[in-house]
């Protein structure tokens, strides 16, 4: 038997002091009756900030994926971008648990070039410095290197790295 003598998911949860939020989602719907199920789903949704540079968007959100919440707030996410999800690295299939509050952290990746001599190598980094997108990159930099711009130099959008290597000089006095 169902408490409160329960007809339909909406009486379910009448019953049980609980209150269909706006946003929320139930399966099945709150009308339809309980003989045809034997389950009541009901997924509530979270306050979620998604922060892109000095830009904070709010929404609310039943969904729980942060592929599509980018998605709802108008950013489209890209194979090297980076995200953090409540502060942690996110995959952006990764299934957020349910929670009031969500933070979402989005680091769009930036081209870069690199002239290393006559080789030219471009690639897409989220490092947030030069020397970050290097390293990803397997490019060293060694001591006697001239790095322009620096290695420790953000990296803010894209940019045109000069790698001039340094060489070996034997002095006879």
């Amino acid at each position: 038997p169902l408490p409160g003598g329960a007809f339909t998911p909406g009486d379910l949860l009448h019953s049980q002091g609980v209150d269909l939020q706006p946003g929320a989602l139930l399966s099945p719907p709150e009308w339809m009756p309980l003989i045809f199920t034997r389950q009541v789903s009901l997924t509530t949704s979270a306050q979620v900030s998604i922060y892109l540079d000095d830009q904070r968007t709010e929404l609310s959100s039943t969904e729980r994926r942060p592929y599509n919440l980018l998605l709802e707030a108008g950013i489209r996410l890209y194979p090297m971008d980076a995200l953090f999800a409540d502060g942690n690295p996110a995959a952006a299939d990764t299934l957020l648990p349910p929670a009031v509050r969500h933070i979402l952290q989005y680091h769009p990746a930036q081209a870069v070039t690199v002239q290393d001599g006559s080789t030219i190598t471009r690639f897409y980094s989220s490092a947030p410095t030069i020397g970050g997108a290097l390293w990803e990159q397997g490019i060293l930099v060694e001591p006697g290197d001239v790095l322009d711009p620096s290695f420790n130099n953000p990296l803010e959008g894209p940019v045109t790295v000069t790698l001039r290597r340094g060489r070996e000089l034997t002095l006879i006095t």
